[in-house]
């Protein structure tokens, strides 16, 4: 066996025994687990030898979370066979394993198994038409908030706002079925800075999306970093992932201009424009609370379906806050508060500068 299948292996194992913590499987015996040069599928499971084989592409093609949605695919198998004493290929029983194990239900198709056909990516599925239009109509006003003039810029900002809110209501008015995904963001870190813990906390509450701190595995460097991942329906999704990368690389760019040099002002700055920002989007929100709008924003703001979602992902999910002292450069913070207060979501001209930014369409 290759040293670096050694080390996928045991962490496969060791993700077996989360699964089972998390998802409180307390009768699920382990299956064997091998790492394999498979020629046409992505995994499969041998309920006679109870092995769960996985394609060694699979962990230099995909990132973990999508190893991690096949492996369970495979699990459930297991399951089937192990706890309910069915084996009934993707049937019922299949799928109620599914449910056990939060496999996320894109992986619960019976192709999943088929080394030959790409594995399934929330965001190539085909959008309905209501969806096109309104990409089409953010990706307009994106391109007139990048305006100079102030009151335009902040204008169009809050027109994006009051669009998507419509459009749930609309949904939510006529019953019309969401799409819930998630979105791993991933910077290979084993700390995150406070600047990306507060851009993280505006997109959760203001566009309409859960954020959950956690970890994962990289196959090839065989070390755990620290994740974000947002979950919610697929355009809340996309806006907010939007969000997160702009302000981010917005935070740099806004420091880029200031004379002052250090980690404090650095990080002051960084605070200052982030309460800024948000200061804004607490003023849109109560504008909009004037009008129709009030009621659909708590609506949208308690989501059973998107609570239960991700409690499917992340049974045992517990929140945690914290607060330190740290020194502060007021000086800084007033600098980017001021920059803060006036900055508006735009779409980028320069698309090369950009790669990291997840576009909506």
């Amino acid at each position: 066996m290759k040293s670096i299948w050694r080390a996928w292996t045991i962490q496969l194992y060791s993700e077996f025994d989360d699964l089972c913590y998390q998802y409180r499987l307390k009768d699920f015996k382990k299956p064997t687990i091998e790492i394999a040069q498979l020629s046409s599928i992505w995994g499969d499971y041998d309920s006679s030898t109870k092995m769960i084989r996985l394609s060694e592409r699979l962990f230099n093609d995909y990132p973990w979370h999508w190893v991690m949605e096949v492996f369970k695919h495979e699990l459930a198998h297991h399951y089937s066979e192990t706890v309910f004493k069915k084996s009934d290929g993707h049937g019922p029983y299949f799928q109620k394993a599914c449910e056990k194990l939060g496999v996320y239900s894109l992986f619960r198709r019976a192709q999943i198994d088929l080394e030959n056909k790409p594995l399934p990516e929330w965001r190539s599925e085909s959008k309905r038409e209501e969806e096109n239009a309104l990409y089409n109509k953010i990706e307009k006003l994106l391109s007139l908030a990048q305006s100079s003039n102030e009151h335009e810029s902040a204008l169009a900002m809050k027109k994006v706002r009051e669009i998507y809110q419509k459009y749930h209501i609309k949904k939510i008015e006529k019953q019309i079925k969401s799409d819930y995904v998630f979105s791993v963001i991933h910077f290979k870190t084993k700390r995150f800075e406070r600047h990306i813990k507060m851009i993280a906390s505006i997109v959760q509450n203001y566009f309409f999306v859960e954020v959950i701190y956690s970890h994962q595995y990289d196959p090839k460097t065989q070390n755990s970093y620290k994740t974000i991942e947002l979950l919610g329906t697929r355009e809340n999704v996309l806006m907010s992932e939007y969000v997160f990368h702009f302000l981010r690389k917005t935070l740099d760019s806004l420091w880029r201009g200031q004379k002052k040099t250090g980690v404090i002002a650095k990080r002051s700055f960084f605070e200052g424009v982030l309460v800024g920002f948000e200061e804004k989007l607490k003023l849109q929100n109560k504008e909009l609370e004037t009008n129709h709008l009030n009621q659909s924003l708590i609506v949208l703001k308690n989501d059973p379906i998107l609570t239960e979602f991700t409690k499917e992902r992340f049974p045992r999910v517990s929140y945690q806050f914290s607060s330190t002292r740290r020194r502060f450069d007021v000086q800084s913070y007033e600098s980017g508060h001021n920059k803060g207060k006036n900055l508006s979501i735009y779409r980028p001209i320069d698309k090369k500068d950009s790669s990291e930014i997840k576009y909506l369409k």
